[in-house]
């Protein structure tokens, strides 16, 4: 691993599927929280809110 370059790591079979795992974790962490937010936003809201959490949804997601 000279010269900063990481090909061979990235090829090994073993760092692919903790890659893959790490990876589909923090999507699922994201995602969970993502929606728990928006159930809690829909209920808290009245319904002539509607423009307002999907605005707060859109902001939120580009947070992430």
């Amino acid at each position: 691993m000279t010269n900063g370059r990481y090909i061979g790591t990235l090829k090994q079979i073993g760092f692919f599927a903790f890659f893959c795992t790490q990876f589909l974790g923090a999507f699922n962490d994201n995602f969970y929280k993502i929606v728990v937010s928006l159930v809690a936003l829909n209920a808290a809201t009245p319904q002539s809110g509607s423009l307002y959490v999907d605005l707060i949804a859109f902001l939120f997601i580009l947070a992430i």
